[in-house]
C-alpha cells in the first residue's frame, strides 16, 4: 500500500478511535505521524520532560523501533500497524500489563491468535507458530506521578524483514491470515478496547485477566526451554502474571520478564 493512502487510512483510524474514546476517555489526546524513530520512546521522553497527557500516537514508519529485552523492530513502510499508547497512573502498574494488553489486541484481531507469554501475538499455521506482533511496556516515574507506556506492533502484510522476531519464529501478517480490514478500521475496533481493559488493569491489577489469558495461552501445557538450558512443561500464569513451569514434581513461578522463554 503506498505511504499517502495508508497514512490516509491512519488518520481515519485515529479520528474513529477519538470519537469512540471520547464519553470515557475525554482527556484522550491522540497523534499521527508519517515517520518517527520510536513512539515508545517519543512517549517517555515527553513523560520524563513532565508531559504526562493521555496520549496515542501513531506511526506510519519507524526507524529506531525496539522490541523487549532490546531487539529491535524494523518495519517496512505501510506494512504494519504501529502504535504507543501512554497513560498517567497513581503508582507504577503491578506485573503482568503486558499480558493483559495481549488478551485485549488478540480478540480484536483474528479469533485463531494466541498469547506467548509475556508479549507476543502468535499464530499457528499448520503446526508451525509464527508471530504476528509484539507488546512492549515501559513505566516510569516523574514527581510521584506514574506514566506507561503500551507499545504495539502488528504486521498487515508479509515482511521481507523480520522486525523483532526470533530466527526460531517466522513472521506472521494479518493479509496472510485472511483479514481484510483496512488498517482504520482495525485501530476503530483496537483502541477502545484496549483504553477500557487498561483503565481495568489499572485499577484492579491482572487478576481480572488471568481467565481471559489462559484461554489463549500458546505455551499451556508446552514443553518449553529458557536460558542455562533449563527445561521445563508450561502450566499457565497466576494472578499476579508470573508464568508457571513445572520441573519435575515442583512449580516454578518465572516473574522477569527478560528472561526469552521457548516452546521446545
Amino acid at each position: 500500500m503506498p505511504i499517502d493512502p495508508f497514512l490516509a487510512e491512519l488518520h481515519r483510524g485515529a479520528e474513529a478511535s477519538w470519537a469512540a474514546s471520547q464519553a470515557q476517555h475525554p482527556d484522550l489526546l491522540v497523534e499521527v505521524v508519517p515517520e518517527i524513530g520510536s513512539t515508545n520512546t517519543e512517549l517517555m521522553e515527553r513523560a520524563r520532560l513532565g508531559r504526562l497527557d493521555k496520549t496515542l500516537l501513531i506511526a506510519a514508519h519507524q526507524t529506531a523501533g525496539r522490541g523487549r529485552m532490546g531487539r529491535q523492530w524494523q518495519d517496512q513502510l505501510g506494512q504494519s500497524l504501529m502504535f504507543s499508547l501512554g497513560v498517567p497512573c497513581l503508582a507504577l502498574p503491578s506485573a503482568g500489563l503486558s499480558l493483559a494488553v495481549g488478551a485485549s489486541l488478540a480478540p480484536q484481531l483474528h479469533p485463531d491468535l494466541r498469547l506467548k507469554w509475556p508479549n507476543d501475538l502468535w499464530w499457528d499455521d499448520r503446526g508451525q507458530w509464527k508471530k504476528l506482533g509484539g507488546i512492549l511496556v515501559e513505566v516510569t516515574q516523574v514527581g510521584g506521578q506514574a506514566y506507561v507506556v503500551i507499545g504495539a506492533g502488528i504486521n498487515l502484510l508479509p515482511q521481507q524483514i523480520q522486525g523483532g522476531h526470533s530466527k526460531a519464529v517466522p513472521a506472521a501478517s494479518l493479509h496472510e491470515m485472511g483479514v481484510t480490514d483496512s488498517p482504520a478500521q482495525l485501530l476503530s475496533r483496537l483502541i477502545p478496547a484496549l483504553l477500557s481493559d487498561v483503565t481495568l488493569f489499572l485499577a484492579d491489577g491482572f487478576a481480572p485477566f488471568v481467565q481471559r489469558f489462559s484461554a489463549l495461552d500458546a505455551l499451556l501445557g508446552l514443553p518449553v526451554s529458557w536460558p542455562e538450558d533449563r527445561l521445563g512443561i508450561a502450566r499457565g500464569v497466576q494472578s499476579d502474571g508470573a508464568l508457571q513451569v513445572q520441573v519435575g514434581d515442583k512449580i516454578e513461578a518465572i516473574y522477569s520478564q527478560e528472561v526469552s522463554i521457548r516452546p521446545c
